[in-house]
C-alpha cells in the first residue's frame, strides 16, 4: 500500500510541476502581451492584417472604405498611418523617413510626448511635422527636446517647422485628413478603430469581417481586436511546423493531466484491492463508512499533499530557469490542478469503502486487481504519449530539414555589411579602397563588392533583359555559385542558365561572344566563359546567381551603379571579429550611418530558432509524460502480476526458482511495453502521414523519432519490469498461496 501512495506522489510531484512550468512560461508571455496593448490603449481598438493564406496581398483603402469600416464598427474615430516615405536634408546630412498620418494618430496610439503636442486637423496638409526624440538630437545636437520645438527642418527643398518631440518613434510625422495618393492609389499602410463600447468587440469584427470579403481591394484582409494583432502567439500560428508543434504541445500538456489522473485512479482501485479484507474486518469490529473514508483520506493528504507542494515548486523553478515570470497565481493554479486531480484519483477509493459488504470482502480474493480498466488506461498512456512525440519529432525534423536546407543555400555564413537604419545619418557606399582595407586586415576571409545594373544581352536576333552582377574574382566564392560548364575568368562573362537557354539554344555557350548593353553601359561585345548551375534557392536574400542574371567582373563595367553592396563570408569569424570588421568599416565614413554585420539568412535562421524553441518546450514536457506514462506502465504490470500471484504461488511451490519467476515476469513486462511503443509509434507515423499531406508538406519518416520511441518503452519495460518481478519473486509461495486462499 505505500508503494501505492509513493507512486501516486510522484505522478502528482510530475504533473503538477508540468503544469506550473508551463503556466510560468505562459505568465511571462502573457505580462509582455498585456504590456503591448497597454502602451498604445489597445484594448478597445480594431484593427487589420492579411489572411494566412494571403501573405502577399496588397490591400488598397480609399477614404470610403476608411469611412465604411468606421461607421460598420460604430467606432468612435478611425486613425490611419502610411508608408514611408525618405526624404533627404541638405547636403545630405540626413536622410530622414516620413510618415503621413491622420491628425491625432500618434496620441491615439497612446506616444509619450517629450516635449510640444500633437499634430491637429489644423496641421493637416501644412509644413509641420513631429520629430523622434533621437532625431531631432541628430538634426539638432546642441538642443534640448523643448527648445527644438518650432525650429525649422529641412527637407529636400522644403521648410517644416518642429511642433512636437516624442520619446520614440520610426520617422517623423506629417498629418493630412485625406490620404495621399502614391503608386497610383491612396498610401494608407494600417488603419485602426477605436470602439465607444469595447463590448460591441466581437459584433464589430464580425460585421467588417463581412464588408472586407465583399470588397476586392480588401478582401485579403481581416479585421482583429488589437489584442488579437500583438498576441504572442500568433507568430506561431503562421509560421509551418512551428504551428503544429505548438498545438501538438498544448494537446500533450492536457493529456499529462489526464493520464496523472487516471494513474490515481488506477492507483486506487488496486489500494482498494489490497484493503478490502483489512476494512472488512475494520468494519466487522464497528467501524462506520465514513471514518473509513476519513482515516484513507487523512493517509493521503500528507504524503501526496506534500508531492503536490514539492511540484509546484519545482514547476516555477523550471519554469524561471526556462524564462517565465513567476508569479502567485500561477503557483496557485498549479497547486489548485494538483489538489483537484488528487480529489478526483481519491473518488474509486471512496466508493470502494463506502459501497464495501465486509462479509463478502473477507470471502472474495483480491478481484479488483483484473478490473478492465487498468490494462485498458495502463496501455492508453504509454501508447498516446509515444504518438504524440513522433508526430512533433516529425514535424520538428521535416521543419529543421526543409528550413535548415533554405539556410544552407543562402548561406548560413554568408554575411553582408548594412548601414544601421535605426539612425537618420547618411548611407555611405563602400568603396573599392574599403574592400582593399578589409582585406589587408583579414587577408583569410573571402570578401567582395557587388553593384547591380540593368543591361540587355544579344547574340544575332536573340535578346534577353538581365540583372548584371558586376564585382571582383572573389564573386564566385562568396556568392556559393556553382558552375554548370566553363570557368571564371576577369575577361569574360557568366551567365544564368536561363540567359543561357535564351541566348544559345543549343547549349553550347561557353567561348561564344554576345552583345552587352545598358542604361550605364556602353555597347560592347565580350565572350561568355562559363555558365552558372541553377542556384539552390531563388530566395531574395541569396547571393547564388540567379538563373535570369549575369555575372560582369568589375573591370568588364567601369560605371559605377547607385548602390554597392559588400558581402563576406564568416565561416572564421567570430561575432567580436564582425563587430570589429563594421567598426573598421564605419571608421572610413565618419559622417555616415555605421555598419553592422547581418547575416543574409537571419530571416530563416531566427525561424529555425523558433522551431527549436518550441522543439524544445515539447520534449520537456514529453519527458514528463514519459514519466506519467512509466507509472502508468507500472500499475499495469503490478495489476497483471497481481492476478496471477495464485499462478506464481503454485510454479514456486512446484520447483520453479525465484530466477524463474523473475524471468517470466521481466519477459512478460518488456513484451507488453514494446507491444505498446509500437502502437503508439505506429499511430504517430500514420498520424504525420495523414496531417503532411492534409497540409501539402513533404513526408519523410523520422527513422530517429521511431527508435527513440521504442528505445524508450523498451527502458520503461526493463525499469517496471525488474521493479515488479523483483517484487513478485521474493515473495514466500506459502505466504503468496495462504493468501489468495
Amino acid at each position: 500500500m505505500r508503494l501505492f501512495k509513493i507512486v501516486n506522489g510522484l505522478g502528482l510531484f510530475l504533473m503538477v510541476g508540468l503544469i506550473s512550468a508551463v503556466l510560468t512560461i505562459r505568465a511571462h508571455s502573457d505580462a509582455e502581451w498585456q504590456a503591448l496593448v497597454a502602451a498604445t490603449a489597445g484594448e478597445d481598438v480594431i484593427t487589420f492584417r492579411t489572411k494566412p493564406s494571403e501573405q502577399f496581398f496588397l490591400p488598397e483603402w480609399t477614404p470610403e472604405h476608411i469611412e465604411a469600416v468606421r461607421a460598420l464598427a460604430g467606432a468612435r474615430e478611425a486613425f490611419w498611418r502610411s508608408g514611408y516615405h525618405f526624404a533627404q536634408g541638405p547636403g545630405l546630412t540626413y536622410v530622414l523617413p516620413v510618415v503621413v498620418a491622420s491628425p491625432g494618430f500618434l496620441t491615439a496610439r497612446n506616444t509619450e510626448f517629450v516635449a510640444g503636442r500633437d499634430l491637429s486637423e489644423e496641421d493637416s496638409g501644412r509644413r509641420r511635422l513631429v520629430l523622434s526624440e533621437a532625431h531631432a538630437q541628430t538634426i539638432f545636437p546642441e538642443l534640448a527636446p523643448h527648445e527644438v520645438v518650432g525650429r525649422m527642418v529641412w527637407v529636400l527643398e522644403e521648410q517644416f517647422e518642429v511642433v512636437g518631440i516624442v520619446a520614440e518613434a520610426d520617422a517623423a510625422y506629417r498629418a493630412t485628413i485625406m490620404p495621399v495618393e502614391r503608386f497610383g492609389f491612396y498610401d494608407v499602410q494600417q488603419v485602426y478603430l477605436r470602439l465607444a463600447e469595447a463590448g460591441t468587440l466581437a459584433e464589430a469584427v464580425r460585421r467588417i469581417n463581412a464588408y472586407l470579403a465583399g470588397t476586392p481591394p480588401l478582401s485579403g484582409l481581416e479585421a482583429v481586436p488589437y489584442r488579437e494583432f500583438v498576441r504572442p502567439g500568433v507568430v506561431y500560428e503562421r509560421l509551418d511546423y512551428v504551428r503544429e508543434i505548438s498545438g501538438l504541445f498544448t494537446w500533450l500538456v492536457a493529456f499529462a493531466v489526464l493520464l496523472a489522473v487516471v494513474n490515481m485512479v488506477n492507483q486506487a482501485l488496486l489500494a482498494a484491492a489490497e484493503k478490502r479484507r483489512s476494512w472488512a474486518l475494520h468494519r466487522v469490529l464497528g467501524a462506520g463508512r465514513w471514518k473509513l473514508v476519513g482515516l484513507e483520506l487523512a493517509q493521503s493528504v500528507r504524503l501526496e499533499g506534500l508531492a503536490v507542494v514539492l511540484g509546484a515548486l519545482f514547476g516555477l523553478l523550471l519554469g524561471a530557469y526556462l524564462g517565465g515570470l513567476v508569479t502567485a497565481q500561477a503557483a496557485l493554479l498549479g497547486v489548485g490542478v494538483g489538489l483537484a486531480s488528487l480529489a478526483l484519483g481519491s473518488l474509486p477509493l471512496v466508493w470502494e469503502v463506502l459501497k464495501l459488504y465486509p462479509y463478502r470482502a473477507l470471502r472474495q480474493s483480491h478481484g479488483l486487481a483484473r478490473h478492465g480498466i487498468l490494462n485498458l488506461t495502463g496501455a492508453f498512456g504509454l501508447s498516446l504519449a509515444l504518438a504524440l512525440v513522433v508526430l512533433a519529432g516529425g514535424f520538428r525534423d521535416l521543419g529543421q530539414a526543409v528550413i535548415g536546407a533554405e539556410v544552407e543555400a543562402i548561406g548560413a555564413d554568408l554575411v553582408e555589411l548594412v548601414p544601421d537604419r535605426s539612425t537618420i545619418l547618411p548611407v555611405a557606399r563602400p568603396t573599392e579602397r574599403d574592400l582593399g582595407a578589409l582585406r589587408q586586415a583579414y587577408p583569410a576571409v573571402p570578401m567582395t563588392i557587388v553593384e547591380r545594373h540593368q543591361a540587355q544581352l544579344q547574340r544575332g536576333e536573340r535578346t534577353f533583359s538581365a540583372d548584371v552582377l558586376a564585382a571582383d574574382e572573389a564573386f564566385i566564392a562568396v556568392s556559393g555559385t556553382r558552375l554548370a560548364s566553363g570557368s571564371e575568368r576577369a575577361d569574360g562573362l557568366v551567365l544564368g542558365h536561363a540567359v543561357a537557354a535564351a541566348l544559345f539554344p543549343d547549349g553550347d555557350a561557353v567561348g561564344k561572344v554576345v552583345t552587352l548593353s545598358g542604361p550605364r553601359i556602353s555597347r560592347r561585345e565580350v565572350s561568355v566563359t562559363a555558365v552558372a548551375a541553377p542556384p539552390s534557392t531563388e530566395r531574395l536574400e541569396a547571393l547564388q546567381l540567379r538563373p535570369d542574371a549575369v555575372y560582369a567582373p568589375s573591370a568588364l563595367i567601369p560605371a559605377a551603379a547607385l548602390s554597392a553592396r559588400l558581402y563576406l563570408r564568416a565561416a572564421d569569424l567570430t561575432g567580436a571579429d564582425l563587430e570589429a570588421l563594421s567598426a573598421m568599416l564605419s571608421a572610413r565614413h565618419p559622417n555616415a550611418a555605421p555598419f553592422m554585420a547581418r547575416h543574409t539568412a537571419a530571416t530563416y535562421q531566427a525561424y529555425l530558432d523558433r522551431l527549436n524553441e518550441q522543439s524544445r518546450q515539447f520534449n520537456l514536457a514529453a519527458t514528463l509524460t514519459f514519466a506519467l506514462a512509466a507509472v502508468g506502465l507500472g500499475t499495469l504490470a503490478a495489476a497483471r502480476a497481481r492476478a496471477r500471484l495464485y499462478v506464481r504461488g503454485l510454479e514456486r511451490a512446484f520447483g520453479a526458482t525465484r530466477a524463474d519467476i523473475f524471468r517470466s515476469e521481466l519477459i512478460g513486462v518488456v513484451k507488453l511495453a514494446l507491444l505498446v511503443g509500437g502502437l503508439g509509434s505506429a499511430v504517430g507515423l500514420a498520424a504525420l502521414w495523414a496531417w503532411t499531406r492534409a497540409a501539402a508538406y513533404p513526408f519523410v519518416i523520422p527513422h530517429g523519432w521511431l527508435a527513440a520511441a521504442l528505445g524508450v518503452a523498451l527502458g520503461i519495460g526493463l525499469a517496471v519490469g525488474v521493479a515488479v518481478a523483483r517484487r513478485i519473486a521474493e515473495q514466500p509461495p506459502i505466504a503468496i498461496l495462504r493468501g489468495e486462499l
